[in-house]
């Protein structure tokens, strides 16, 4: 039986709607330069202290954050002890996680995920979904780590070079998504809605990441595998090729593995194809729903044409060029008039 999540709030600081909305006001005498322990900062929160509170608009006493640049001191011994580091990563370990919020306004949920944060002190892994918004980080963004569908907060930076939050680790990712039983949507006989089916289809985004930092690291052999493993248990049959299959078909070529990678290229392609030819067809003023849609077909286009000059395929490169110059008119920067018709 697991502990109790550690939260140092007492109940009444966040009971019915105390707290629900707490603003950031900068406190005069705090240094804008320096960063303050996440302890103390919760706890000015959660003070009924009026000298730790600002008057509102209304004439009442309202809390607020007084900075957005935080620190979380680093607990080495329990570090070590529950194996996220090791005796020789102390030496360059450094004293504290330091960061900056990034928002301005703290949500009763926000509240309690950082005074987790600072009672936990590094006893429990401490784990994101990667379903959520990332502004759900709080600013952590270089010090997560991406283990499958979550991120785990880590002592260290873990900066990515994708521009998505956190650092994959391979090891223990490859592990989770090789081993894991993934539920049946292989199945002939399975039905998928349409929310299900666009969280599954979230995920080949997950397979190429693992895949393309294998290739990183130089272990082309298991990013082939990775990406083996995303077509057999989210198939084509039951998970329709999008966008996200784009990713997955470039890690392929990326690998290696070049043939594998040219069969998702001809399907998007192909289904691409025909969904442009049927747009292009309607009347402008039913055309303007579309405009996503044909954004997204106009980039396939040309990101597959410029995969098939860079692997010299010209039978593919023959395909698409024409593709690419015939609907390329159709792409627009401008969202406002799909949005105006919606």
């Amino acid at each position: 039986k697991a502990d109790a999540v550690p939260i140092s709030l007492p109940d009444e600081a966040y009971r019915g709607s105390k707290r629900a909305v707490i603003r950031f006001n900068k406190k005069p005498d705090l240094d804008p330069g320096q960063f303050y322990n996440l302890k103390d900062v919760v706890s000015f929160m959660a003070s009924d202290n009026p000298s730790n509170q600002i008057r509102t608009y209304g004439d009442d006493l309202d809390n607020y954050l007084p900075t957005r640049n935080l620190y979380l001191p680093i607990n080495k011994n329990e570090l070590i002890k529950n194996g996220v580091i090791t005796i020789s990563d102390t030496a360059t370990l450094a004293p504290r996680v330091e960061w900056s919020l990034n928002r301005s306004t703290i949500l009763k949920p926000n509240l309690l995920v950082l005074d987790i944060l600072q009672k936990n002190n590094w006893k429990r892994p401490v784990y994101f979904a990667i379903s959520v918004n990332s502004d759900e980080y709080l600013g952590l963004n270089d010090y997560l780590q991406q283990e499958g569908l979550t991120y785990r907060l880590m002592p260290f930076k873990n900066k990515s070079s994708d521009g998505l939050p956190g650092k994959v680790n391979t090891s223990i990712m490859y592990d989770h998504v090789m081993n894991f039983w993934w539920g049946g949507v292989d199945k002939d006989d399975v039905y998928l809605d349409e929310n299900i089916l666009r969280m599954v289809s979230n995920l080949r985004s997950n397979f190429a990441r693992l895949a393309n930092s294998l290739i990183i690291e130089g272990d082309k052999t298991k990013a082939i595998k990775v990406l083996d493993k995303c077509i057999e248990v989210l198939p084509e049959k039951n998970v329709p090729y999008s966008l996200l299959m784009l990713p997955v078909a470039q890690a392929y070529y990326k690998a290696g593995a070049p043939d594998k990678g040219k069969l998702i290229l001809k399907k998007l392609v192909n289904w691409y194809s025909d969904n442009m030819q049927y747009i292009t067809s309607l009347d402008d003023n039913y055309r303007a729903y579309y405009r996503r849609d044909m954004n997204e077909a106009v980039y396939i286009f040309s990101q597959v044409a410029e995969l098939a000059n860079e692997s010299k395929d010209k039978e593919l490169e023959n395909t698409v060029k024409p593709l690419f110059d015939k609907y390329r008119p159709y792409y627009t920067f401008d969202q406002r008039e799909e949005e105006s018709a919606e």
